[in-house]
């Protein structure tokens, strides 16, 4: 009795935090609106194809974001299993494989809206929009070029492990 309800306690406790800092100014909300004005800057967009690339956001965004909040829910519901004595590892398997299907999805998802976009562009701004998805940053706001990797000589790319 006393385990469910100290779990319960944390799960509740990952869930306000999460929100917390889900709403906290510059961690998000500000990001994408600037990220869209400046590829409309970079790519030239002429103001129907703003319109129209603005719909299709929109539209993805209805469609992921309840498939995101459900990443969310699973990889609470998955650490919460991580600290748990008696879950088996057979549970542990099934709920990251949920997740990664969730994920796999999303990312599907991702690549269809990015097509769609790419299909009202010119030539011209193919070419660019082409680099940019090709170098990395047309996925996540460029989040995952941010140092984590390994260097060249095998030592790892992140500052706080630099000697």
């Amino acid at each position: 009795m006393k385990r469910a309800f100290i779990l319960s306690l944390i799960f509740m406790v990952a869930l306000t935090t999460s929100n917390v800092f889900a709403q906290r100014p510059g961690f998000g909300q500000d990001k994408p609106m600037m990220q869209r004005f400046q590829q409309a800057d970079y790519l030239g967009l002429t103001d129907e194809q703003k319109t129209h690339i603005e719909k299709l956001r929109l539209e993805h965004q209805k469609e992921v974001t309840p498939l995101r909040d459900e990443v969310r829910s699973l990889r609470s519901t998955y650490n919460l299993l991580i600290i748990d004595d008696k879950v088996s590892e057979a549970k542990l398997k099934k709920q990251a494989a949920s997740i990664s299907a969730l994920r796999e999805t999303l990312s599907l998802k991702r690549a269809l809206h990015q097509r769609q976009v790419r299909s009202l562009l010119t030539d011209d701004q193919k070419v660019k929009f082409d680099q940019h998805v090709i170098s990395g940053r047309g996925q996540k706001g460029h989040r995952g070029q941010k140092g984590g990797g390994m260097r060249q000589d095998g030592r790892p790319g992140n500052r706080q492990f630099r000697r």
